[in-house]
């Protein structure tokens, strides 16, 4: 078993790291969209639809990142309260 000094909240693989990315660079492009269709006055269905797009991958990545951060915590916990922090935003994001 491998120790990772690399703080809990962050992705510890290159696996991680590029599903935890990919939905960020979807959200970017879809925000992009968004302004967009703001600024050519698309629809509210179509602005709002895009926006849930954005939301999901934005929420996606939140879990990849609290998922790795606590399984990381159980695997080697440095710290009793830092072993807790991963739990405490996966709840903050319900």
């Amino acid at each position: 078993m491998t120790i990772s000094t690399t703080p809990p909240d962050l992705p510890t693989s290159i696996e991680d790291q590029a599903y935890a990315l990919g939905p960020l660079r979807r959200a970017q492009g879809e925000l992009g969209g968004v302004i967009t269709m703001i600024e050519r006055d698309r629809s509210c269905d179509e602005v709002f639809t895009q926006l849930a797009g954005v939301s999901q991958a934005v929420s996606t990545t939140a879990l990849t990142l609290v998922a790795t951060g606590l399984r990381d915590c159980l695997a080697a916990p440095a710290d009793p309260a830092a072993a807790l922090r991963p739990q405490k935003i996966l709840l903050s994001l319900a």
